[in-house]
């Protein structure tokens, strides 16, 4: 088995609340944590040889418990980090409309190429995580081996809008939950690998 195993991590407090979590953090839900306990356990019988993970802590403590189960360490990386969503961040939907309508209107009608006041484009953050995938790709194609990937929503469907569609702006085309697996196995199109995790379904 070879290829990337990409993982969005469990549900924050911020998610929770369906708030706009970008560059700042929030601490995973301890229940959608311990769920996701279960699918690193079922993960840690896979012969993945070495972890990545986004540098933000909620991606970094999921990694964290499966490279404890692996044995591994987790490798940080800032490219893989959610969109930085600028004046939005920490904010809800209506927040946003209250606090500035026209450039949520704006942003909302072309995420790609538009971005919140002092946030990020879809573009530049499809620009980061895209780079270095696709690096561990190639990797992970050259050597024959398993890499695990922990990163946020964003980023990941627009790797993967990609890979299943050939184009990122179809991004919201991909259902990827919290605590969720998909898998790339690089010569083929990329799957979702996990099912069984009831409680990631709640919140998108």
């Amino acid at each position: 088995m070879r290829g990337l195993l990409l993982i969005r991590h469990p549900k924050t407090l911020a998610n929770q609340q369906r708030r706009y979590l970008g560059h700042s953090d929030s601490p995973c839900d301890p229940h959608a944590l311990a769920a996701f306990l279960r699918v690193a356990e079922r993960l840690a019988k896979l012969p993945i040889t070495r972890i990545y993970s986004s540098d933000l802590g909620r991606a970094v403590v999921a990694a964290a418990q499966l490279g404890a189960l692996l044995h591994l360490p987790v490798e940080q990386d800032s490219r893989l980090r959610e969109m930085n969503f600028g004046a939005f961040e920490g904010l809800t939907h209506d927040e946003v409309m209250a606090f500035d309508r026209s450039s949520a209107v704006t942003w909302y009608e072309n995420m790609m190429e538009n971005n919140p006041p002092r946030g990020e484009t879809g573009q530049h953050v499809a620009h980061r995580a895209l780079h270095v995938l696709r690096e561990l790709g190639e990797d992970a194609t050259r050597t024959k081996r398993l890499y695990a990937v922990v990163s946020h929503g964003g980023p990941l469907r627009l790797y993967l809008a990609e890979r299943l569609y050939g184009d990122c702006a179809k991004h919201f085309d991909v259902d990827f939950f919290h605590g969720r697996v998909f898998y790339d196995p690089l010569d083929a199109l990329p799957f979702l690998l996990e099912e069984e995790n009831e409680d990631a379904r709640s919140q998108d």
